[in-house]
């Protein structure tokens, strides 16, 4: 009987102690899967935060690129558009110009009128001097000589001295330019005389071309 007791009493233990490290094996067992779920859980949480931060940082990369690309085109449109206005610029004057001696062309084959005579070398008749003094004409280009002068400056034969004589009085007759008040004066006088628009710009450009002639005349004695 003792040696049952003995022996149960061994085997009870026994099974104390087996029961006793299943629960420590199995804690354990609990811990270390926790230990390796938290890691887990903190390696993921990390590379969401890196994968956020990184499409932050290329959304940035992106828009200042943008920014770029928008200052890079509105610099060249507006090279563009200073470009084309000083073309379209040119382009005005040249037309102008052609204009201008397509006009005085025109005109120096016209027949007399009682203003001017187009025979060689153009000049005022008789009429057209009384008219031009009458008329402020004379006055008007003799108080902006200096203006007009600037337009002559590299000219030296009286051809071409007559031509731009031509050339400019188109250019503020026909050409749209915004008449001074001095002008427009005497261009109101000629219209009321019953004088044509052609026979004016002739007068004003023979007196502008013969004032520019007499000036450099002045100059050069």
């Amino acid at each position: 009987m003792i040696i049952m007791d003995v022996a149960t009493a061994t085997g009870s233990t026994n099974g104390v102690s087996a029961a006793i490290v299943g629960a420590v094996v199995s804690g354990g067992i609990i811990i270390i899967a926790s230990i390796i779920g938290y890691l887990f859980k903190i390696g993921i949480g990390k590379r969401i935060d890196n994968a956020e931060q990184s499409v932050i940082n290329h959304r940035q990369e992106i828009t200042e690129e943008v920014k770029e690309v928008k200052t890079e085109l509105r610099a060249d449109i507006k090279e563009v558009k200073t470009e084309l206005r000083e073309e379209i610029k040119d382009l005005r004057s040249d037309i102008k110009s052609i204009g201008g001696r397509i006009d005085g062309l025109i005109q120096s084959r016209l027949p007399q009128t009682d203003q001017a005579n187009f025979k060689s070398p153009l000049d005022l008749t008789e009429s057209g001097k009384k008219t031009a003094q009458k008329s402020g004409l004379n006055r008007y280009v003799d108080e902006n000589i200096d203006r007009f002068s600037k337009s002559f400056s590299d000219l030296s034969s009286k051809s071409d001295i007559h031509e731009k004589a031509v050339e400019v009085t188109g250019d503020l007759i026909y050409g749209g330019a915004k008449l001074d008040p001095g002008l427009t004066r005497v261009k109101d006088f000629y219209y009321d005389e019953g004088i044509s628009r052609h026979d004016f710009r002739m007068l004003f450009a023979i007196v502008l071309r013969n004032k520019v002639l007499d000036r450099d005349s002045v100059r050069q004695n």
